[in-house]
C-alpha cells in the first residue's frame, strides 16, 4: 500500500512557532498528564468507580476532568479575544437558558461536561508536540480495552451493574444490559457503547502511525471483532466507513463525497422521524433483524420527534432552550419548567445534530454542518497526526447520527484536538 502521509515528522511551522515562543516544558508535560489521565480514567471508568466507592473516595474519579476544567479556565483567562461573536452567542444562549428556568448549576455543569472538547481546542498544539507520547498512551488504552472485553466475556466482574450514590445523586458505575439474552460487554468501562467508541478511536489513531500493512490489517481485524463483541451497531458502521475513508484518502473527489454524505445523513435521519413520520416496516423480517433495528426505530418514532416537540414547545425553534438545558446537565439538575413529553425528556437527544439545535437553535445547525469543513480541512495534510484526526472525525461524525457525542469524554476530546489542528495557522492547499 502506498504511504499516504509523512512519518514521524512534526509540522515545520508548529516547531518554529514553539521555538519562537520558548514554550515551557513543564506546561507541555502538565498537559500530557491531563490527557493521559482523562483517557486512562475513561477506559477504566467502571472499575475505578467501583473501587473508589468501596474505599469511600468516589470523587477521585472526577479529578482528571476537574484538572481539564481548570486548565481550560486558566487558558481562557489568558486569551486575547479578537472575535467577540462566539462570546456574544454564548452569553445569549445562557440568557435563553435562564429564561427557561435553568439555574447556575445547569450552566456551570455544562461547562464541566464540555471541558474535554474545549481543552482539545485550546491545547491541541501542545498535544501535537507530544503526539508520540500520546500514541504510547493510546496503545495502552486500546490493549486494556480489548483485555477488558476478554475478562468480561470469561469472568464475573465485581463492578458489573454496580450503582452508588454521590450525595443525593445515584450514579451507575457500570450499566448491565443485554442483547439477544447476552450481556453487552463493557469491560473496564461503564457502558458497552462507550467501550466500542473508544476502541474505534484508539485504533484509528494508532493506524496512522503504523508502517507495516500486515500490522495494519491485523489491527483492523482485532478492532472490528472487539467492537462486534460490544454489540454496538452504530460503531461497527462508523468504523467501516472510517476505513473506507482511509483507503480513499488520495481520491479527493470520493473523499469529499464521503464527508458531505455522512454530514447530510446526520441531519436527514431525525428529519425522517420528525417531519415525515417515517417508521421502519419490519414485516417479513427475521427476529434478529427486528431486534437490530428496534433501537433505531425507537429513535425515529419516539426519541427524536418527542425531543423536537419538547424544544419547540418552549419556543426554541430559532435559539434553542439554552446552555445547560440539554443532556447530562439537565439529567443531573432537572428543570421543572422543562418537563418530559410522553416520558422523553431533554436529557437525551440521541443525535448530535438535534442536540446542538436543542441548545443553540439555528447556530447549532450551523455548528453541526461544520463537520464537513472539519474533515475536509484535515484531509488536506498527509501528516500522521492529520490523517489520524481526519479518520477519527469521520468515525465520530457517523456515531453522531445516533449519539450525543459531546457527552462522551474520548470522542469530545479528539474532536476538540481535530478542530485545533484544522484552525491552526499554517498554509495548506485547498481540497
Amino acid at each position: 500500500m502506498k504511504e499516504l502521509y509523512l512519518k514521524d515528522k512534526l509540522r515545520p511551522d508548529l516547531k518554529k512557532s514553539f521555538l519562537l515562543k520558548k514554550q515551557d516544558k513543564v506546561a507541555s508535560k502538565f498537559i500530557l498528564v491531563i490527557i493521559s489521565s482523562l483517557l486512562l480514567f475513561e477506559v477504566f471508568s467502571g472499575a475505578l468507580r467501583y473501587y473508589f466507592s468501596q474505599w469511600g473516595m468516589s470523587y477521585i474519579i472526577y479529578l482528571p476532568k476537574i484538572a481539564c476544567f481548570i486548565a481550560v479556565v486558566l487558558k481562557i483567562i489568558r486569551l486575547k479575544i479578537k472575535n467577540f461573536i462566539p462570546i456574544i452567542a454564548l452569553v445569549f444562549s445562557i440568557l435563553v437558558a435562564l429564561f427557561n428556568s435553568a439555574v447556575f448549576s445547569n450552566i456551570a455543569f455544562s461547562f464541566f461536561v464540555y471541558s474535554p472538547v474545549i481543552f482539545g481546542i485550546l491545547y491541541g498544539k501542545y498535544i501535537e508536540i507530544k503526539q508520540k507520547e500520546v500514541l504510547f498512551i493510546v496503545w495502552i488504552c486500546l490493549i486494556a480495552s480489548i483485555f477488558g472485553i476478554f475478562l468480561d466475556s470469561t469472568t464475573d466482574l465485581p463492578w458489573k451493574g454496580f450503582v452508588y450514590n454521590i450525595g443525593d445523586i445515584e450514579v451507575q458505575a457500570n450499566r448491565q444490559w443485554q442483547t439477544f439474552g447476552e450481556d453487552r460487554i463493557a469491560g473496564f468501562s461503564r457502558i458497552s457503547a462507550s467501550l466500542a467508541i473508544m476502541i474505534a478511536i484508539f485504533s484509528l489513531y494508532i493506524n496512522a502511525y503504523l508502517r507495516s500493512n500486515l500490522l495494519r490489517f491485523l489491527l483492523f481485524g482485532i478492532t472490528f471483532y472487539s467492537i462486534i463483541l460490544t454489540t454496538n451497531k452504530s460503531t461497527v458502521v462508523s468504523y467501516l466507513i472510517s476505513l473506507v475513508a482511509y483507503f480513499l484518502f488520495q481520491k479527493r473527489s470520493a473523499l469529499k463525497g464521503i464527508f458531505y454524505s455522512i454530514t447530510a445523513v446526520g441531519v436527514f435521519l431525525p428529519v425522517l422521524g420528525i417531519f415525515l413520520e417515517y417508521s421502519i416496516n419490519t414485516r417479513g423480517l427475521s427476529t434478529l433483524t427486528k431486534t437490530l433495528l428496534f433501537s433505531f426505530d425507537d429513535r425515529l418514532t419516539n426519541t427524536w420527534p418527542n425531543f423536537y416537540e419538547n424544544v419547540l414547545s418552549h419556543n426554541g425553534l430559532f435559539w434553542g432552550t439554552g446552555l445547560g438545558t440539554i443532556g447530562t446537565p439537565y439529567s443531573t439538575f432537572p428543570i421543572k419548567d422543562l418537563p418530559a413529553i410522553k416520558g422523553y425528556s431533554l436529557g437525551v437527544a440521541d443525535n448530535t445534530f438535534l442536540y446542538l439545535w436543542g441548545i443553540f437553535g439555528v447556530i447549532g445547525v450551523w455548528l453541526y454542518t461544520r463537520f464537513y469543513w472539519l474533515m475536509k480541512k484535515l484531509a488536506i495534510s498527509h501528516y500522521n497526526f492529520s490523517v489520524a484526526l481526519c479518520c477519527i472525525s469521520v468515525c465520530v461524525c457517523v456515531i453522531s447520527w445516533t449519539t450525543d457525542i459531546f457527552e462522551a469524554v474520548v470522542s469530545s476530546l479528539f474532536i476538540g484536538i481535530a478542530i485545533s489542528r484544522a484552525i491552526g495557522k499554517h498554509k495548506i492547499a485547498s481540497l
